[in-house]
């Protein structure tokens, strides 16, 4: 993996908090979910129930685009990413295991189940101004 690569998922697994947006022909919605990274295969892992407002928009539409930034004063050293994916349920013996790994990173999540879900991404902007101000990194699947 080249530096600027790693840079990216360094800083996705630094993080927890994802913004995601859904849309179908007929209605939108964002949404904030915890997450795991699954390096492997270039995704999060986020628990959601299918009958949220989200859920049902992702179940027609599995497209999403979202970000992931921290909070900081000094805009000298803020960093976040932009990204385009697709989402999709795992299904048995897949969603066990990601659920384990979910659990072992946020333990209260053991007190509900809930649907797994694999948000895959496609293309990832990462910004980092400590790089320089308005410094880019590219990513593409």
């Amino acid at each position: 993996m080249e530096h600027s690569e790693t840079m990216i998922w360094d800083y996705i697994a630094d993080n927890w908090v994802v913004s995601f947006t859904t849309i179908t022909e007929n209605d939108f919605w964002s949404a904030n979910a915890f997450y795991i990274l699954d390096i492997q295969n270039f995704s999060l892992i986020i628990l959601s129930s299918k009958e949220t407002r989200h859920g049902k928009i992702l179940m027609q539409n599995p497209l999403v685009s979202g970000t992931i930034s921290n909070q900081i004063e000094d805009i000298s050293q803020l960093k976040g990413i932009q990204f385009a994916g697709e989402m999709t349920l795992l299904e048995e013996k897949e969603a066990e295991i990601a659920y384990a790994k979910y659990c072992q990173r946020f333990p209260i999540a053991k007190t509900k189940k809930e649907t797994v879900w694999k948000l895959s991404f496609s293309q990832v902007k990462y910004m980092d101004n400590s790089l320089g101000f308005g410094a880019k990194l590219y990513w593409n699947k």
